[in-house]
């Protein structure tokens, strides 16, 4: 069985939010044996309304305003998960610093759900490289991938540097 676990976005713009739903319902709708794990209820109710989609909504402490789990339990309940491939979006990158959140909880929780992926791909856009969060959310060498619509040089030659592959859509 394929699993993907689908993180609730790190930033409060909607934006990545969306993107991040949007792929977990192409996956679940053109893969087989996929379950989407998330700790996003956003996430959960647009996937789960899919005929044969198998997701999986990890508890934890409710964020009204994400619509998100977060607190000690995600920690817990992701541990019970080995995924092949983990998307998350952050708040910001910089080359010196890695990839950053402005919540505390949000960048906890994503940590956790991605100590057990096998990948770690962050969903992005150019907006956020070159910017710095007050919480750092996950160094630049544990990342795999970033999907972004275009890359600054300095950030491009410092990810490149680190072995993230880099994938402009």
């Amino acid at each position: 069985m394929i699993q993907f676990l689908v993180a609730a976005p790190c930033s409060g713009s909607g934006k990545t939010t969306l993107t991040c739903a949007l792929l977990a319902a192409e996956l679940a709708e053109n893969r087989r044996d996929v379950t989407i794990v998330t700790n996003s209820a956003f996430i959960a109710g647009y996937v789960g309304r899919l005929p044969g989609a198998k997701t999986v909504l990890l508890g934890g402490n409710y964020d009204p305003d994400a619509q998100t789990a977060t607190g000690p339990l995600v920690r817990v309940c992701a541990r019970e998960f080995f995924v092949d491939k983990f998307f998350f979006g952050t708040d910001g990158f910089d080359p010196a610093f890695g990839f950053s959140n402005v919540d505390m909880l949000r960048a906890e929780a994503v940590r956790a759900m991605g100590e057990r992926a096998a990948k770690r791909i962050v969903l992005t856009d150019a907006s956020k490289f070159g910017r710095r969060s007050v919480v750092m959310l996950m160094p630049t060498e544990k990342v795999s991938a970033v999907v972004t619509d275009q890359v600054p040089a300095d950030c491009q030659a410092s990810l490149e540097a680190a072995g993230v592959e880099l994938i402009l859509a």
